[in-house]
């Protein structure tokens, strides 16, 4: 999603995901090196959706270009899609709202959104606890009046 997002950045090439695109043409038994769940809020990202709508989030900084996607505004994953060969910092922000269809692309000015921080297997069911308990209030205040009993397990490898 990230990687298709990022061919409306301005003066795209491909050159610039040649690292995702590598990773997308592997073997598809092995898990994706380039992407990592992202348990650390990204406020200005979550400033810009309603609750529970679903994000693809890319940048370009000078360096490198990445993105991030939110499932339901909760579930989060980071993807480093490759070296910028610009300078100049550019985004794109997508933003789908599952409970009314209604999508929206637009050009950003950077978040400069950082990449997230390795989190210990004892640490995890907390991370998780609180992916839950986002969910369960962007349910709240998109207008949820029954009672949200959410469990889950976490598998982090």
């Amino acid at each position: 999603m990230c990687y298709a997002l990022s061919t409306r950045l301005p003066g795209f090439t491909l050159s610039e995901v040649a690292h995702a695109r590598s990773i997308l043409q592997a073997d598809p038994r092995f898990l994706p090196v380039n992407v990592v769940s992202a348990f650390e809020t990204y406020a200005l990202l979550d400033d810009l959706r309603l609750p529970l709508s679903h994000v693809i989030y890319v940048e370009r900084n000078g360096t490198r270009v990445s993105g991030v996607v939110q499932f339901y505004g909760v579930i989060q994953l980071f993807c480093g899609l490759g070296t910028s060969v610009s300078e100049n910092t550019s985004d794109g922000l997508g933003v789908l709202d599952p409970l009314t269809g209604t999508e929206r692309f637009s050009q950003l000015k950077s978040l400069a959104l950082n990449f997230p921080a390795p989190i210990t297997e004892e640490d995890l069911s907390g991370a998780g606890k609180s992916w839950l308990k986002k969910f369960e209030n962007s349910a709240k205040a998109r207008g949820a009046t029954k009672p949200i009993n959410l469990t889950g397990t976490f598998d982090y490898y």
